[in-house]
């Protein structure tokens, strides 16, 4: 297999600049030990987000609907 250059990963100080642009909040609630953000006018299986901790999917956002969020 050839190399692949590696990517620098989003930090999640970072990922959240982006994500407050977008419109998500900051929730009190804790999912993995992470903060959770919520912006209502997202379809509803993406309304919840937390940062992605591994990322072993490639992303850096992980998101839900409020019985996600919840840890339901």
């Amino acid at each position: 297999m050839a190399d692949r250059p590696s990517r620098s990963r989003t930090t999640e100080d970072e990922a959240v600049k982006l994500i407050d642009a977008q419109g998500y909040k900051k929730t009190k609630i804790r999912l993995h030990g992470r903060s959770v953000y919520h912006n209502p006018k997202q379809p509803e299986n993406m309304q919840y987000i937390t940062y992605d901790k591994d990322g072993h999917n490639g992303g850096v956002w992980k998101a839900g609907n409020k019985k996600w969020a919840e840890g339901g």
